[in-house]
């Protein structure tokens, strides 16, 4: 891994030097060479081992939405709610990136994987409302099915529901 790293970084020095990689007129720091090479390494690693992505993974996708709890004027809660599946195993997971208010009696995210075909859930989580990546929950995929992650926010005493793109 390391070494592929350090092939990579070199291919982009090159590319700077050559000219043919433009850096609109600001400098490549190693900062962010290093989270290039890192996102490269990490699809690479994923395509050899066969690891499925629920983010990125084909046959599914993320939907983004933004929720104002407290009311007009306070700050959003953006939500991105994800799905996908390797053929064998549906995936469906979330990301909290901004957090807004939380009301007094707290906020919960529950996490379902729905199977649109016959209207069950496979699979379900409840978590806090942190801020970050909702990791991975997951459900046997079965032939001819469609399936989509949702996810229940209650917060301020409503709630707010969000759906994924299908996956099957």
């Amino acid at each position: 891994m390391e070494r592929v790293l350090s092939m990579f970084i070199s291919a982009v020095d090159n590319e700077v030097e050559a000219g043919s990689l433009s850096t609109r007129g600001e400098e490549l720091n190693a900062k962010t060479v290093l989270a290039l090479a890192s996102a490269v390494v990490g699809f690479a690693a994923s395509a050899v081992l066969g690891v499925a992505s629920p983010a990125n993974a084909a046959g599914g996708g993320c939907n983004t939405v933004y929720q104002y709890p407290g009311g007009p004027g306070t700050v959003a809660w953006n939500i991105k709610v994800c799905s996908a599946n390797d053929g064998t195993t549906v995936f469906g997971d979330a990301y909290l990136n901004n957090a807004g208010p939380v009301g007094p009696t707290g906020c919960s995210v529950t996490l379902q994987i729905l199977d649109v075909t016959d209207g069950l859930v496979k699979s379900q989580r409840t978590d806090s409302c942190y801020t970050g990546h909702h990791p991975a929950i997951t459900a046997p995929l079965v032939s001819g099915h469609h399936y989509r992650t949702n996810l229940r926010m209650a917060n301020f005493g409503k709630y707010l529901t969000c759906f994924s793109p299908e996956t099957w």
